[in-house]
């Protein structure tokens, strides 16, 4: 008998090479190109490197160049092989010895543990107090706010202010040698990252103001833009793995407040978490969690450190995909935090890349958040400067794209009913708002707690509500004789 050589074959053809004569490639970080896919089109969905290659619609898995050639054209394997020039090679005699292949060098993962008890509480209570001091400090919030973050992100992290100039503080009560720490723990002036991971605080990482870094500059040093509190874990922890816990979807970035920036704006769509910086890497606690995320994404920086930090990242987790960056074009430097304050919607750029390729799971996937996301996207009314509100648009967008019967619903109602209050930045549909469409389980939903506006007897139907057409959708069960009525944001009722 005689086969192929797969290893081979693959190492000597360029995958990047045979798509670029079936589609339109443009570079989006390092050596991996995106475009549109040669078989179902998009924009960008096809990735492709000098190894491997991906359809985030219809190959969601990453082939080599062997597969690309039985998904192109419908090769069998020796077809694909013979294609690519390959050579058969004469199987060996049984007798022979057979030799040794080496495997493939895989780097270890981290293995390391959290700080001591006695370090966690005492750098607990730094956090708590470096949080309080925060809030006193409008200057030091406006940083913080100024970088795009709402006050409800920056509460739920617990993130803080240190005006630095402290009394250094003995060693011992940290837990820590007072040997290697001859000068005491003094916190550096900065803003307060504290890193929790199944429960335990991991590390505590300190931003430095602009002013002090330039004035190290000045004195001839390279001064580090964050600085971790002696004692501080950073190796293998990832800042907020524990949203990640339960998850479909998982992306990973570079930085803990770019990390914050990504979360608050998919509203939960999907887990967001950080590895810290390019150069670190999830430790085996951590890759039991993200393990686990059936679909993780990357979107690291498109610096150098970037670009080394996601192949090592590919190298050890291959189901990672990265998310195309429609802004190579502003610079290496250019991350997400920063494409935020440009006022560019993250949601809008990430939600369309996330989620099952699959149509029929893809819907399921967008019903579902789109639900979760109902309420709040309501209550922000024409406010599209809320995190939930974008989110639900981009949704909504995605959604019409697979079901773009769904603009029916409401047509009937008249111009003056459907005039009430625009959504901003809507996508285009058949009703004046996006969220005029009704929300599943039932057309008439139980009243919001405190909702004065809901129509009630005997003033029905109520202040904020007017009476309108039946929706062409409305379920059998209610009577099209009834009296309907909207309040032209997404909730409609009936009465006898």
């Amino acid at each position: 008998m005689a086969s192929y050589d797969p290893v081979a074959i693959n190492d000597a053809a360029s995958v990047l090479t045979l798509a670029e004569h079936d589609t339109r490639l443009r570079r989006v970080s390092g050596g991996e190109y995106a475009g549109p896919c040669p078989k179902c089109g998009g924009t960008d969905r096809f990735h492709a490197t000098a190894s491997w290659w991906f359809c985030r619609r219809c190959h969601a898995q990453r082939g080599d160049a062997i597969e690309y050639l039985r998904w192109r054209d419908g090769l069998t394997f020796p077809e694909a092989c013979a294609a690519l020039g390959g050579e058969k090679a004469a199987a060996r005699d049984p007798r022979a010895k057979t030799p040794r292949r080496s495997a493939p060098r895989v780097a270890a993962l981290p293995t390391t543990a959290a700080p001591s008890a006695a370090w966690q509480a005492r750098a607990r209570a730094m956090v708590a107090h470096c949080e309080a001091l925060l809030w006193a400090d409008p200057e030091a919030l406006a940083y913080l706010t100024g970088r795009g973050l709402r006050d409800d992100t920056i509460k739920a992290a617990h993130l803080g202010w240190c005006p630095g100039g402290w009394k250094a503080d003995d060693p011992a009560r940290w837990g820590l040698d007072r040997a290697k720490y001859p000068r005491g723990i003094r916190p550096p002036r900065g803003w307060v990252i504290p890193c929790e991971m199944g429960g335990e605080l991991w590390y505590v990482k300190v931003r430095r103001p602009q002013a002090d870094l330039d004035a190290e500059q000045a004195r001839g040093r390279d001064p580090a833009k964050y600085l971790c509190l002696p004692g501080s874990c950073k190796r293998g922890a990832i800042y907020g793995l524990d949203t990640a816990r339960g998850a479909t979807d998982v992306l990973l970035v570079e930085g803990e407040l770019n990390a914050l920036t990504v979360r608050q704006e998919l509203a939960g769509v999907a887990a967001v978490v950080s590895m810290g910086d390019a150069g670190n890497r999830p430790g085996a606690a951590a890759l039991r969690v993200l393990g686990r995320v059936p679909r993780p994404w990357a979107a690291y920086d498109h610096d150098k450190a970037g670009e080394d930090g996601a192949a090592a990242l590919g190298e050890l987790w291959a189901r990672v995909r990265p998310l195309a960056w429609p802004w190579a074009d502003r610079g290496d430097k250019y991350d997400v935090n920063d494409a935020h304050r440009a006022g560019e919607d993250l949601a809008a750029w990430a939600i369309p890349q996330l989620g099952p390729p699959d149509p029929d799971k893809r819907r399921a996937w967008l019903e579902h958040h789109l639900r979760r996301l109902d309420d709040a996207a309501l209550e922000a009314g024409a406010d599209d400067t809320i995190p939930a509100l974008r989110a639900w648009l981009a949704l909504w967008g995605e959604l019409e794209a697979l079901a773009p019967a769904r603009r029916r619903v409401c047509q009937n109602v008249t111009a003056r009913d459907m005039a009430a209050a625009p959504l901003v930045g809507s996508p285009p549909t058949g009703a004046t708002s996006p969220q005029a469409v009704p929300s599943p389980g039932g057309w008439n939903p139980p009243r919001p707690a405190g909702d004065p506006a809901w129509p009630s007897d005997p003033d029905w139907p109520g202040p904020g509500w007017w009476e309108c057409a039946a929706p062409d959708d409305a379920p059998p069960e209610a009577a099209h004789h009834r009296r309907w009525a909207t309040n032209g944001a997404g909730r409609w009722v009936s009465a006898p």
